[in-house]
């Protein structure tokens, strides 16, 4: 009897469980979920700035409560506006968490949402959800805002750029320059050679540069090559007197010699 209590009590804790688990690993209907932007906005420093989105369920069917999930991001250079912050979390009956302050939030909605030909008011409508960013800067930058449901046919819809232009600003002054390329080297010859070895440019000639011309002999060199001849015909000529002067002594004092030998005999 005490086993029978047992099992029985094992088999109603497994359908207690299964009946638990049944509706959370249901599958979602399917539900095509997009935004879009309608306008953007624009404000000076200082000033808000609004943006208004659209937000369409192509269907076929509604989004369970609770499984539809929305992220903001502010456009850089902007943060919530206080009455934007206070309707993600009253209006829509939405739970928020901000991933960062006045800048970046994501809300879960906590009711149905329908598709726009398929709703309670039988009114083809869809949903026009507007956040307002107060301007803190000059120059500002993209945000976003991206809707996630599990059960999306199509994903390329969920996301669209949030932006905010500031009045009075060129928003091309805020682009940062681009690098200046780097100059090219000239195609200019590199040293420039001496007086003697450059060439000279005929403008009538056909091609860029006329040939060089032959370098002019440097004067002062000539000057010394003379220099060294002289100095060398002059040696010669004073060694070759010099030797006929041996000469013409050697010869004069045999001849005397000569002359007293015959006078002798």
């Amino acid at each position: 009897m005490r086993v029978r209590q047992v099992l029985w009590a094992a088999m109603a804790g497994v359908a207690s469980i299964l009946v638990a688990a049944g509706p959370a690993s249901a599958a979602l209907p399917k539900a095509d979920i997009a935004v879009k932007i309608q306008s953007s906005g624009h404000a000076k420093v200082g000033g808000t700035a609004m943006v208004v989105t659209e937000l369409h369920n192509y269907g076929p069917s509604p989004t369970p409560s609770a499984t539809l999930w929305v992220e903001v991001k502010a456009p850089g250079g902007t943060i919530f506006a206080y009455a934007t912050e206070k309707s993600l979390q009253s209006n829509w009956g939405q739970q928020c968490t901000w991933l960062t302050a006045h800048k970046h939030v994501r809300c879960r909605l906590d009711r149905m949402f329908y598709p726009d030909d398929d709703n309670p008011s039988s009114v083809y409508t869809f949903a026009t959800p507007r956040y307002s960013f107060v301007v803190k800067s000059r120059c500002t930058t993209a945000g976003r805002v991206k809707y996630t449901y599990g059960n999306d046919p199509k994903l390329s819809n969920n996301s669209a750029t949030l932006r905010v232009r500031v009045d009075g600003v060129d928003p091309a002054s805020c682009t940062a320059p681009k690098p200046s390329a780097s100059p090219k080297p000239s195609p200019s010859a590199s040293a420039s050679p001496s007086p003697s070895a450059v060439a000279t440019v005929d403008p009538s000639a056909d091609g860029v540069f006329a040939t060089s011309e032959a370098p002019t002999p440097d004067p002062v060199t000539e000057l010394a090559g003379d220099a060294d001849s002289s100095s060398s015909s002059a040696t010669m000529a004073l060694l070759g007197g010099a030797a006929a002067m041996i000469l013409g002594g050697g010869l004069l004092v045999w001849l005397r010699r000569r002359s007293r030998e015959r006078t002798a005999e």
